[in-house]
């Protein structure tokens, strides 16, 4: 006998039975996330063990559309329960269904196997529980439930009028040659046995994913550098394989993090065994249950079970070509196959161009430092000049090209006149925008679009959609190719057209970063690479690996690169050949960087935090520590800024401390405020004048810290200033001010 069983604390739940009994549209959103068990029994025996356990609703219409699929001649059908991880499987024999129960979660395992139930009988059990569920929810509001009791009788109505149909007879699949990975001598091995005596790789036909025609017993088995065997554990290789596949994964990040050792479990016979697997990274081995440990380096090891996994997901394709459309096996070769690519850039380590042309540095203009007049500069006065309302920030949210401003927000993208503030040029707001080399980039979420900044000209935009998903950054190259960088991947646009003129996507990277040097960009991801690629074809020059990910874009100082780092003992600053992609040096430190690296008086300043609290590290271009200094401003990261002959460092509220070359505080500002701008921005020194961000900007001597006025700039996010002081300053709801330096006193 079969009899579907739904669980019933659901009902306790006070809130939901609140929502229920108001009917409507919330008592509808309440019935769909009615969470509880649900138990399909044969004989009295949960054959999912308590497992299966989802929203109600959507687990019996998933039950009752499976079933009638079936009935419709479908050889399976699969029921997914999301809070338990658990998979069912129907599958079809004649006037029998078969029900197979998998758990996902680590370790996956079958939990009942082609259990044989009456189809009949089953579809009875599912019909029963459409409608008790279906009699539960109109209990609360019976003529305000009508699109969820509606739809569970609708369905109950079909199963009670369904009847068997013939099963569907499929042509037989085309085969296809499989290249299976080359075997290597002293090195792990993983191997596996697939034994499909009831033909289930073939069964499958499409479309979509098909769990119960990947789960053929087998066997898979690890073996050591030196042929010796580790262990062989029975069972679909297909969930085994997709065990070890993100073991393989956690390997090799611990490798690369420096771990000491990283270990998985996997299911054995039986519904609670398991195989427990316990990787020595310091010694090189692997034990098995607590057995002597066998060579096996981490990182051969890793490629080992990778191998393992795409080469069974080409064995299953090579015996069903339509397997390969197949959701759960596409995803595991993805997965595997891009886990495997990075294990083999660990592996190579670091790839360096033999010769490369000399990268030529982009240098900016810096402000002058000259004073303003003669003597000595007593005092400032600042006039608001005008306002101007983007909305919220959007990327770089204010840039001054010349005499224009451009303002870059969620309600409007303009272009203002720098010293009035007219509009020249206005567009619908955005969601990105970046200026890069001179050239203007925006994104709504529709369309990227590269502008003309001094009209607002669209040169040309790209749908988004046709762009890798989720671009977050443009970068201006050399030759005018736009870089977009997205999760993941960077697409090169051509300047004219807009269109693709070539992709790069690393292995292992959910982020990327890049800046234009030379002839070349310079990517980073958070899988701790950074590459060296041709701008104008997109090919790797080399290749460098991290001590950890990018703390920020790569920058260029002098003849090299920087890379900032965040590592597992706080961080480290490598300086890098851009031609070739050799290491200048790298410098290791105990502070979590915060910001990007600053260059000041011949030395580099980083911002970092230790345990929340800031501290200013100095590195010597010759590839040593200088320095670390924790300034007394309160916790918190600070902002920095290169003076004449030091550094100036400031917290969120304006507070600041002036450092010399050798870490000395010259002079301090306090400044605590009630309602700090939510961004840290940095200062700006020119003309012998620090401009301090805050809750205002306070003008302060550079040499000395004395206060020489206040521009009514309020708690910007943003601060740009020229050569003659006038400042923009933008704030968190997007609105940009303009004041101009009105007069200075000073005495001689």
């Amino acid at each position: 006998m079969v009899r579907g069983r739904l669980g019933s604390t659901w009902k306790q739940d006070p809130a939901l039975r609140s929502a229920l009994a108001g009917g409507g549209a919330t008592a509808e959103r309440a019935a769909a996330r009615a969470v509880d068990a649900m138990a399909l029994e044969v004989d009295g025996v949960d054959v999912g063990a308590g497992r299966a356990e989802g929203p109600l609703l959507a687990s019996v219409e998933a039950l009752g559309e499976g079933v009638l699929r079936l009935l419709a001649g479908s050889a399976r059908a699969q029921v997914h329960f999301s809070e338990g991880g658990v998979e069912l499987v129907l599958a079809r024999r004649g006037a029998s269904a078969l029900l197979t129960v998998v758990a996902l979660g680590r370790p996956a395992r079958v939990l009942a196997r082609d259990v044989e139930v009456d189809l009949a009988e089953l579809t009875r059990a599912t019909r029963e529980a459409a409608t008790r569920l279906a009699d539960d929810l109109g209990s609360f509001q019976p003529k305000r439930m009508a699109a969820s009791t509606g739809s569970l009788r609708s369905l109950a109505r079909r199963l009670e009028a369904a009847r068997p149909a013939p099963t569907e007879v499929p042509p037989s699949p085309a085969r296809a040659a499989v290249q299976r990975p080359p075997r290597r001598p002293d090195a792990p091995t993983c191997s596996f046995d697939l034994r499909d005596d009831e033909a289930l790789l073939v069964s499958y036909r499409g479309p979509g994913a098909d769990l119960g025609s990947l789960l053929p017993a087998g066997r898979v088995a690890l073996r050591s550098t030196d042929g010796r065997e580790i262990v062989s554990v029975s069972g679909p290789p297909f969930l085994v394989l997709r065990d070890l596949s993100a073991f393989a994964g956690r390997l090799a990040d611990a490798a690369r993090h420096g771990e000491a050792a990283s270990s998985v479990a996997l299911a054995a016979p039986g519904r609670h065994a398991t195989v427990n697997l316990e990787a020595d990274l310091v010694a090189g081995t692997l034990a098995c249950d607590g057995g002597p440990p066998l060579p096996c380096p981490p990182l051969p090891l890793a490629r080992a079970l990778l191998e393992a996994a795409v080469d069974f997901c080409g064995v299953v394709a090579a015996r069903n070509a339509w397997q390969a459309d197949n959701g759960w096996l596409a995803e595991l070769r993805t997965s595997a196959a891009e886990r495997l690519a990075h294990v083999q850039e660990l592996l190579a380590g670091d790839l360096v161009a033999t010769e490369g042309a000399p990268v030529r540095r982009r240098r900016t203009r810096p402000l002058p430092r000259t004073p303003l007049g003669p003597g000595h500069m007593r005092r400032l006065a600042f006039r608001r000049a005008w306002e101007a309302d983007a909305g919220a920030p959007a990327g770089f949210g204010v840039a001054v090209l010349a005499d224009l401003v451009i303002a870059a927000g969620a309600r409007a993208v303009l272009g203002l006149d720098a010293r009035r503030g007219t509009e020249r040029w206005c567009r619908p707001g955005a969601t990105l925008a970046t200026v890069s080399g001179g050239a203007l980039f925006v994104a709504d979420g529709v369309r990227l679009a590269s502008l003309e900044p001094t009209t607002g000209r669209e040169r040309w935009s790209r749908a988004v959609d046709e762009l890798p998903e989720g671009v977050r950054d443009v970068v201006r190259l050399t030759g005018g190719l736009a870089l977009a960088l997205a999760p993941g991947a960077a697409a090169a646009l051509d300047p004219a057209s807009g269109r693709t003129a070539w992709t790069f996507a690393p292995p292992a990277a959910l982020t990327l970063c890049a800046s234009a040097l030379g002839p070349l960009a310079v990517l980073g991801s958070d899988a701790g690479f950074l590459y060296g690629v041709e701008a104008a074809t997109g090919r790797m020059a080399w290749r460098l690996r991290l001590p950890g990910p990018l703390a920020g874009p790569p920058s260029a100082y002098g003849d090299a690169c920087l890379a900032l780092c965040a590592t597992e003992l706080g961080g480290s600053l490598l300086a890098v050949d851009p031609a070739t992609g050799r290491r200048h040096f790298e410098v290791p430190f105990d502070v979590a960087p915060s910001g990007s690296p600053v260059p000041f008086a011949g030395l580099l300043g980083v911002p970092g935090v230790v345990a929340g609290d800031p501290v200013v590290t100095a590195v010597h271009p010759a590839g040593r520590l200088a320095w670390e200094d924790a300034p007394p401003l309160g916790s918190g990261p600070v902002a920095l800024a290169p003076l004449p002959a030091g550094l100036l460092a400031k917290t969120a509220h304006g507070a600041c401390v002036a450092l010399d070359r050798e870490g000395t505080a010259i002079w301090s500002h306090a400044r605590v405020v009630k309602h700090p701008p939510p961004a840290n921005a940095p200062p700006v020194v020119a003309r012998g004048v620090a401009l301090v961000p805050g809750e205002q900007v306070d003008a302060l001597e550079a040499a000395t810290g004395k206060v020489l006025g206040h521009a009514s700039l309020a708690a910007p996010v943003r601060l740009l200033a020229d050569a003659e002081l006038n400042a923009w300053g933008m704030d968190a709801e997007g609105v940009v001010t303009a004041v101009r330096l009105e007069t200075h006193l000073s005495v001689l």
